[in-house]
């Protein structure tokens, strides 16, 4: 016999309603059973229960059930050999997130350990498992901010930023911020929040100075009491240049031991392609010529650079072109 592996957890559900959630029906996001071993190797653990919240501006239905429940742990059934590796453990309960006190049906236990016939266990009850731990319901968990968008597109010789919220909660700023690697991030601008609000708001920065080649942008935002949340970052890719380079794509991402590197050039051009660590020290640096129209370029023997975040650069004699983050 073989082993079983371990079962799914309940995964994420989440709801966010401005009118009544009303009527009858079952929330589930359950963690899986797992399945028994049929022979003499050991089961797998129940999947752990899901997490589920429930922003609802209006009545919450009492007729509605949630369960995110832990799942059963695996059995170990032995046949003619007498030898026990040992059963499942049961999967810990969810989560259950509610923005208002409710009457609603909700389930969040653990569930069971499985069991073993093996002679070898019987005696250390429960067989070498535990059941799941409970799980835990949070009946004031309203989120600040339900953000239904936030992106970037390059328009002309500027960036503009654009976000959206379906409702905000003693909201008092956003506060959107600039990168150019990802990691150092400077604010560029603040906008007032709604305070509270359960309308669509939509918020837009016009980034004039943006770098060349990646920007990355992250929005911070901030609640009457000083807590804050940040949201992103995410990337828009600017080219001012009527020159030439035309950054296509890199593969694979995040890379093993070779970097594909595609662009385009509008001339013949000397192009100087650097790969440096968080610090700085470079890993990698090359001299390559572009020709006219579409490249594509390969960087291999990667396979001993450690894993870690890094930056490839591509640079003319005058000015750096872009830079890309890397992972590997």
């Amino acid at each position: 016999g073989y082993q079983t592996n371990g079962a799914n957890g309940g995964g994420l559900v989440y709801f966010l309603i401005k009118g009544n959630l009303l009527g009858t029906g079952t929330i589930n996001a359950n963690g899986g059973d797992a399945v028994a071993s049929l022979g003499k190797d050991a089961a797998g653990g129940g999947g752990g229960g899901g997490t589920i919240f429930l922003n609802v501006l209006g009545q919450l239905n009492s007729n509605i059930s949630i369960n995110a429940k832990g799942g059963n742990g695996g059995s170990q059934l032995i046949g003619l050999v007498n030898e026990a590796e040992g059963p499942g453990g049961g999967g810990g309960g969810g989560a259950v997130f509610l923005s208002k006190s409710s009457s609603l049906t909700i389930n969040v236990s653990g569930g069971k350990n499985g069991s073993t016939n093996s002679s070898a266990t019987t005696e250390f009850i429960p067989n070498g498992a535990t059941s799941g731990a409970s799980g835990f319901i949070d009946f004031s968990a309203t989120l600040p901010v339900s953000m239904i968008d936030f992106s970037a597109e390059s328009i002309n010789h500027s960036i503009i930023v654009r976000w959206s919220t379906a409702s905000e909660t003693n909201n008092n700023y956003f506060q959107l911020e600039k990168s150019p690697d990802g990691l150092l991030f400077e604010p560029m601008a603040t906008l007032s929040g709604s305070g509270s609000s359960s309308i669509l708001y939509s918020y837009t920065v016009l980034d004039t100075t943006p770098f060349s080649g990646i920007n990355y942008y992250r929005l911070k935002q901030a609640d009457f009491d000083g807590r804050t949340r940040f949201y992103g970052p995410i990337v828009c890719r600017f080219s001012d240049r009527k020159n030439s380079f035309h950054m296509i794509g890199i593969a694979p991402l995040p890379f093993i031991d070779e970097i594909l590197l595609e662009f385009s050039s509008d001339d013949r051009q000397l192009l100087e392609v650097s790969i440096v660590d968080i610090s700085g020290r470079s890993i990698l640096h090359e001299q390559i010529i572009s020709h006219l129209g579409f490249n594509k370029v390969y960087f291999n023997n990667l396979s001993e650079v450690p894993s870690g975040i890094y930056f490839l650069k591509i640079h003319t004699v005058e000015e750096l072109l872009t830079t890309i983050r890397l992972i590997k």
